[in-house]
Parts: C-alpha cells; structure tokens; sequence
C-alpha cells in the first residue's frame, strides 16, 4: 500500500497547546497620530531592544534556541520514548531502503519497492532493486509531450489564460501519482536497477528540472508563432514531434540512454547461483502494530512506513506513524483490490467518476 502525505515528513512530537498571541491581553489606549506610521520609527526599534534584553526569559530562550534547530526544541522526550519499531506484521527487507536523494521520485520509489519484493520471492534473491531512473526518463519524456499537446490545445488563447497558467507554470516536474506509475509501466515495462543505475542528474533535479522548464517555454513560444502565422494542425503537430526529438537527446545527455527492449539480466539467487533471464513524497506502508480496546476490538496502533531518503534518516530508514496522523495528513492511498471490502469495491467498480479540474492534476509531488 503506498501513501501520499504531507511533505513535512512524519511527525514524532506531540501538539503544544496554543500560545498566546502577541496582541492578546494589550490594554487598548488613545493612539497619537504620530505614533501610527507605515514604516518601522526608530523609537519602536529602541523599545523593541529595550523590551528584550530585560527579559530574562527572552535572553534564555536567545542563548538556547540559536544553538541548536527549532525541532529539536521542540522534541517532547515523553512522546519520543514512548516510539518503538516493531510491529506485528510486516513486509519487505529492511536492508532494501532506497535513497531519491535530491529529486521528487518518491512516488516512483514508492510503487517499484512495493513492486521488488515479488521479485525477490520469485527468483529466490538475497537483495533486489527496480531501476528508478528508468521510469524516470519515461516520464519526463511523457511530460513533455503532454506539455506541448496543451500548448497546441490552448493555441488561440491568451498566454495570461487560466489553462495556459496552469500548463506553463510546471513545465517540467518530478512528482506523480500512481496511475501515472501504472501508465509507465504499461507503455515501457520496468528494468533492474544494474540496466539503468542513478546519474548526477536523476539523483539532484534541479538543474536539470531548471534548464528544461526554460527550453519548454521557449518550444511552446515557437509553437504560438508557427499557429500566429498559418500553421495546420498536422504543421504544428510535426513540429512537436521534431521537438521531441531534441528532448529524448537531452534526457539521454543527463540521465543517460534507458535499454533497449529487450536485455539480458544475470543475477545471483541466495544460494549462489547464476542465473541470466532476459526480460519510480509518496511512501510505502510496511508495517502496523494492531492493538485492543476496552471492547476487545482490534484498530491500528501505528504503522511503519518506508520512506526513500535512504537509510541515515529515522530508523534505517524507516518512520513511525501514528494511525491518527495518518487519518490527518494522507490524502491518497493505492490497495490491492482484492483487500476492498465489498462496499468499497463497489464504489469503485459503479461509483460516480468526479473530473477535476485539468491543472489540478499537474501539482506537484515528491
């Protein structure tokens, strides 16, 4: 089961209760007109520094908290001991945590880790990774071509247009969302991660995420001139597709060239032998402590969560959540079919399919 969550990561501090607002508790008074001014006077400068530095508490809190990061202030120990990391049931390897590094992959290191322990049960495999910058590159591929289909669709509107905003704002990104995972997977299959291992530039984004932002609105600026003089449909079309051409040549520059159709994969099983065979913030929950209440119903205490920021952070790699912030904070969640319950399944199967809105699904993920 995947999940998407908020960004912030996993949350293992309590809630402090409400502080006090800073205007709360003010006696109200009669303003001179001089002392209600746009910019900051130098006598409220003077009384701010004067305020401060009489404060004893301020002086503490200045001499404790610039020292160290405002998290860790806040770590509420009670809370904190009371984690552990073991559950009842439990799925996958510890030991096969992925690392997205500086990238929005999440959702891609998400779905093939749920995907790779299937493949280490059926080929007898003491460790196995699908290759993340494969889909990558496939994806990013597709973005682009989408990108330019809008462009042409929203040809004869205004750039300043609602759907133009939303198209050329995120002309290139690294978030998704599992049918975009499925829809890859259809189309181009999945690799191990020895065919099409990490480059530079699919572990850290940015630049490359930079540079071709820039050059997707320059190709859509081209093709708004080719329409502004004539050009068909078929003319803007053809276009497109020679632009895709100089795209897959960036793509291949930077995350380097993704296999063939066909490959040869030798891999070693647990007991030795060699074998040759030919043949993507979303997380992972993998884990849930399951409790009893007063009643003798079971719930979920809390669940462990793989995460793909490698192995130094959390618990190898690992989170611990809490069901309550679970309910809070996931927006989304990918089951297995077979483990909807009947109402459920109908919902899915006759349920009433809501479209929302075009740039909605282009926010971003990671």
């Amino acid at each position: 089961m995947t999940i998407e969550t908020r960004h912030s990561g996993v949350s293992q501090h309590a809630k402090r209760p409400r502080t006090q607002s800073w205007s709360e508790g003010i006696p109200t008074k009669r303003i001179k007109r001089s002392e209600a001014t746009p910019h900051i006077a130098q006598k409220i400068i003077e009384e701010s520094r004067r305020i401060f530095f009489q404060d004893e508490i301020s002086l503490l809190a200045r001499d404790r908290v610039s020292q160290v990061g405002l998290k860790q202030l806040a770590l509420d120990r009670t809370v904190y001991d009371g984690i552990n990391h073991h559950y009842l049931i439990t799925v996958g390897d510890k030991k096969n945590v992925g690392d997205q590094d500086r990238s929005g992959r999440c959702w891609l290191f998400a779905s093939l880790n749920m995907m790779r322990q299937s493949m280490i049960d059926k080929y007898n495999l003491e460790n196995f990774e699908f290759s993340q910058p494969h889909l990558f590159f496939w994806d990013k591929y597709e973005k682009v071509n989408y990108f330019l289909n809008l462009i042409i669709k929203y040809k004869s509107e205004p750039t300043d247009s609602e759907s133009n905003r939303s198209v050329l704002n995120f002309p290139s990104y690294d978030g998704g969302y599992w049918n975009r995972f499925v829809n890859l997977v259809k189309k181009y299959g999945m690799a191990p991660k020895c065919v099409m291992a990490e480059s530079f530039h699919s572990s850290n984004t940015s630049d490359m995420n930079i540079f071709m932002e820039s050059k997707c609105r320059e190709y859509a600026r081209d093709l708004r001139m080719l329409h502004a003089a004539g050009s068909s449909i078929e003319e803007l079309m053809y276009h497109k597709n020679e632009i895709l051409k100089e795209v897959f040549q960036v793509l291949c520059v930077c995350l380097g060239g993704p296999p063939v159709d066909k490959f040869v994969w030798q891999y070693e099983d647990k007991d030795g032998k060699v074998h040759d065979t030919v043949a993507n913030h979303l997380m992972l929950i993998s884990g849930v402590d399951i409790k009893k209440n007063s009643k003798g119903e079971e719930y979920a205490g809390k669940w462990r969560v793989e995460n793909s920021w490698g192995k130094k952070r959390c618990h190898e790699g690992y989170f611990h959540m809490s069901d309550k912030w679970l309910e809070e904070n996931t927006f989304h969640f990918v089951i297995d079919k077979s483990l909807l319950t009947d109402e459920h399944r109908r919902a899915f199967e006759e349920g009433e399919v809501i479209q929302v809105p075009k740039w909605w699904l282009m926010q971003k993920v990671s």
